[in-house]
């Protein structure tokens, strides 16, 4: 009856394990839900599926008061990325901002992006920061080389 019980338990015990190490290793990227209040502050951004090697902008709704100057860096770090992204951000114009990637960025990956609006613009502190997402697209296509061959007529 004692092992029986024993067992019992250990059973239970590992299970209950597998299910918590299964759920914690859930890091998923989502969704981000954009709120539309921010349409104030942005007119447009980058969206949807990207290609690898594409760059993200942000379009703001009006200029920005700060002086900058057309493709310098930007000093300040404006963008954050999940997962991360090496990088670095150029104005474009008094409007755009545009973040260009080091390296290609992963095919089949969901990034969620937040810009740090509020270091650049004067807004409440509920639009400091703007996340987003974006799907860099999945490769779906495959090529065979089968090198020439000779058809030959039947007689």
């Amino acid at each position: 009856m004692k092992v029986y019980c024993k067992t019992a338990v250990i059973s239970r015990t590992v299970f209950l394990l597998l299910i918590t190490i299964l759920f914690s290793c859930n890091n998923k990227a989502k969704l981000v839900d954009v709120d539309p209040s921010f349409s104030r502050y942005i007119d447009a951004y980058t969206s949807g599926v990207i290609s690898k090697k594409n760059t993200l902008r942000i379009q703001l709704a009006s200029d920005v008061s700060t002086t900058h100057t057309i493709n310098e860096e930007v000093k300040d770090k404006l963008f954050d990325f999940s997962p991360a992204v090496d990088g670095k951000a150029y104005w474009v114009d008094a409007r755009t901002i545009e973040f260009k990637p080091v390296n290609d960025l992963k095919p089949d990956q969901l990034y969620e992006i937040n810009f740090k609006l509020g270091k650049v613009v004067k807004v409440p502190s509920k639009f400091n920061d703007f996340k987003f997402n974006v799907q860099v697209v999945k490769p779906f296509f495959e090529v065979n080389e089968y090198g020439l061959r000779r058809i030959t007529k039947p007689a």
